[in-house]
């Protein structure tokens, strides 16, 4: 069921902070706000409480303390949860995707009006309904709050650092892919799709790439551009009701990294970081698969179901990668494992629609040098060898990232083709090929 995106006032200017008072005091009648923020996004925002005193409106601060780098997972909420002063009548929000993720839960759980404050570009939380949080060290996404407004500083966003704005290119140009994962699902699986929470994000994402192109990524005006995309991409998951429109299996992709960087098995990496890795791998996923005549994916499909392409099994890699919660992993694995029926079934739907997939993928996705092209000029990493990820690593989120969440996409349709082992091993020794110093 469609739902109606909720009228949050949006200000992206360098003016931004100036209508913040007045907006408390006299659009929600606000006394007692608390400011959620860390230690980094509250020196980044110092602003903030200045305007606020100079306007008498007492602001008790609660800022999430970490040891390197915060979380947004259930120690997060729960220390933040006991910090809150029981007056509090708003929550503001100041910091990029962590802060506004946990704010925006607490908003929900708390049923309190919150405020946005961005204090950088590194992902589309700002405006979303939904929050993703690590429970157990699995990212589950939850039912969360909308901000009643959005102030975003221009002056704060682009002098933020450089590393954290990059990222935030790595998540929203990445947002062809869940359009086409989504598309592929409505085949397949017969799932709705709601359109309009598509168009929405298409026009901003043409002018972040004309910014990009035309400024450069970090000028202030592409700066803005972005910002305005990524709170776009917010509400087309207010409108869908779900994060479908804005994360597909590049962001599969990510959770699964970011699961072992919350287990302290890979170095960090932010969040708009790891999509760019995922984007990059799908991209090259789809433009490989799609490339292909219909017979060849046919005669390709036929070869590869008659022999193994790794040696470990699946219950053997998914016991290594996940360790303790492998056992969950791989009941749920075998229970959604396709029979010869549903194999049929998939193969005769690819036959009639793979020429519409074909102009799907090429009217979405980056061709491989156009993505290359984008992402280096944004500054995003997204190349795994080059991240220091080895071989098996990179096979391991292939074959593993959609068991981080229901959501079906390419790599669900390819496992149930037994294709997807084939694609890792594929996509590896590319990546390996195009990573060699010339």
């Amino acid at each position: 069921m469609e739902k109606e995106i909720t009228n949050i006032k949006t200000i992206i200017s360098r003016e931004a902070l100036n209508e913040l008072p007045d907006f408390l005091k006299n659009n929600l009648n606000i006394s007692h706000p608390t400011l959620i923020c860390d230690e980094n996004t509250f020196k980044a925002g110092r602003e903030v409480l200045t305007r606020l005193e100079r306007e008498r409106i007492s602001l008790k601060v609660c800022m999430l303390k970490c040891k390197e780098i915060c979380k947004a997972d259930e120690t997060s909420v729960g220390s933040l949860l006991l910090d809150i002063d029981i007056k509090a009548d708003c929550l503001i929000a100041l910091g990029t995707g962590t802060i506004t993720d946990l704010t925006r839960i607490l908003a929900y759980k708390l049923s309190l009006p919150f405020v946005s404050i961005p204090t950088g570009t590194s992902a589309d939380a700002f405006a979303s309904s939904v929050s993703p949080v690590f429970i157990n060290n699995i990212k589950k996404t939850l039912q969360a709050k909308m901000p009643e407004a959005i102030f975003a500083d221009t002056t704060i966003l682009k002098n933020a650092p450089k590393r954290v704005n990059a990222a935030g290119f790595g998540d929203f140009l990445s947002k062809g892919i869940p359009k086409t994962d989504w598309y592929i699902s409505n085949i397949v699986n017969n799932e709705s799709i709601n359109n309009k929470s598509l168009k929405i994000i298409q026009q901003p994402l043409n002018r972040c790439i004309k910014k990009i192109n035309e400024l450069g990524a970090f000028h202030e005006e592409t700066i803005k551009t972005l910002m305005d995309g990524l709170i776009v991409s917010g509400f087309s998951i207010a409108l869908a009701g779900s994060s479908r429109p804005a994360s597909g299996s590049e962001h599969q992709i990510s959770h699964f990294i970011e699961y072992n960087i919350n287990l302290g098995k890979t170095s960090f990496f932010f969040h708009g970081e790891t999509v760019a890795l995922g984007a990059y791998i799908m991209t090259s996923i789809y433009n490989n698969l799609f490339s292909l005549s219909y017979n060849d994916f046919h005669n390709l499909l036929v070869s590869k179901n008659k022999k193994k392409e790794i040696k470990e099994s699946r219950e053997e890699i998914f016991s290594r990668v996940f360790d303790a919660d492998s056992k969950g992993i791989i009941d749920n694995w075998k229970k959604n494992r396709s029979n010869r029926k549903r194999m049929e079934k998939l193969v005769k739907l690819l036959s009639v629609n793979w020429k519409y997939l074909q102009k799907t993928v090429k009217n979405n996705i980056f061709d491989i040098d156009q993505f290359r092209d984008l992402m280096n000029k944004s500054g995003v990493p997204f190349d795994p060898i080059k991240m220091g990820f080895s071989p098996t690593e990179i096979s391991d989120m292939i074959i593993c990232a959609k068991e981080m969440n229901n959501k079906y996409t390419l790599l669900n349709l390819l496992d149930e083709l037994n294709l997807l082992d084939y694609f890792a091993i594929q996509l590896t020794r590319n990546l390996l090929t195009f990573s060699e110093p010339q």
